[in-house]
């Protein structure tokens, strides 16, 4: 897997959000293991963290959201 530092502050904005709403009310390990769930999911690859985070129906914080594509 290549470094998290090869993501944008906006994707890092990204993650942070799922971790929070989703994991939020939990310690670390319970962030830790949503994280987890992220990078499993995305076989490792950097490139896929996004999609895969914000997937329709993957985290139940982010479904009642309406998408819009990213302007920067």
């Amino acid at each position: 897997m290549g470094s998290l530092s090869a993501i944008s502050d906006y994707e890092k904005r990204i993650i942070a959000a799922v971790l929070t709403l989703e994991a939020g009310n939990q310690k670390e390990e319970g962030m830790r293991a949503v994280l987890n769930v992220i990078l499993n999911r995305a076989e490792r690859k950097i490139e896929r963290i996004i999609p895969v985070a914000i997937k329709k129906y993957q985290f139940s914080c982010l479904n009642s959201l309406k998408r819009k594509k990213n302007t920067d």
